[in-house]
């Protein structure tokens, strides 16, 4: 997972140098994201001679972002949020980031989110705020990084009388607040998975929402063409769903 990480940087690193504007400076910002998400991982990028050299880079996109923020407050959260990303990949190449001050994601990720954040199969920025939370909350990430990528729920499957669907051959969606569970649809067959944290119940309930199967911390449904909101239940905890 190291290597996918470090391959991260360096294509957003060419695309901060090949691109203008803004596509350029979002890349730079993305090179700090994914240093920030190599601290995470306990890759200690300080030692590389590689991510040293990325610092004039990052730093230029960080000031862009500011400057752009002050003339854009449509923009300004998520630009700063942004900016303050990659920063903290710049500080963590000299120390330990403060990861209880850094933008992150509300819930504690699942194991399958994190795999995919330390893959680099998220974007930088989701990756990074995904890693900022598990860190906060004191996870260790470090032995994700050496765990088979497979999350625990589709290993699992094999008891049961269909598998699980793979969650990377879907798009991942937001998080609904309050709700510790991953959402991923898959657009061709207008199917929404989701996968818990833990072996809670998941129910939902909507107009158009047709179950599919369900397991222990699993729900597959089909969803009909219009319906788009649903409620969804997790053990103790209840939230809203609404499809992009």
């Amino acid at each position: 997972m190291t290597e996918a990480l470090w391959q991260a940087v360096e294509r957003a690193a060419h695309d901060a140098e090949r691109l203008a504007g803004p596509k350029a400076r979002d890349a730079g910002l993305a090179v700090g994201a994914w240093l920030l998400v190599l601290s995470a991982a306990g890759r200690a990028p300080g030692r590389d001679e590689r991510a040293k050299a990325l610092g004039p880079l990052v730093r230029g996109a960080v000031q862009n972002a500011r400057e752009e923020a002050l003339r854009r407050p449509e923009l300004r959260e998520e630009l700063l949020a942004c900016a303050e990303l990659a920063e903290a990949g710049l500080d963590g190449l000299g120390a330990e980031p403060t990861w209880g001050t850094l933008p992150r994601d509300l819930l504690l990720p699942s194991p399958h989110r994190l795999r995919r954040a330390l893959s680099a199969r998220l974007d930088a920025f989701r990756a990074a705020r995904a890693c900022v939370r598990a860190r906060a909350e004191g996870e260790p990430l470090e032995a994700l990084t050496d765990a088979t990528d497979v999350p625990p729920v589709v290993r699992l499957a094999a008891a049961g009388a269909r598998p699980l669907r793979d969650p990377s051959e879907g798009t991942t969606l937001d998080v609904i607040p309050g709700l510790p569970a991953e959402l991923v649809w898959f657009a061709a067959e207008r199917e929404l998975a989701i996968y818990a944290g833990d072996s809670s119940p998941i129910q939902v309930v909507g107009a158009g929402f047709e179950t599919v199967d369900m397991k222990p911390g699993y729900w597959l449904g089909r969803v009909a063409p219009g319906a788009a909101r649903a409620r969804v239940r997790l053990g103790e905890h209840e939230g809203s769903l609404e499809l992009p």
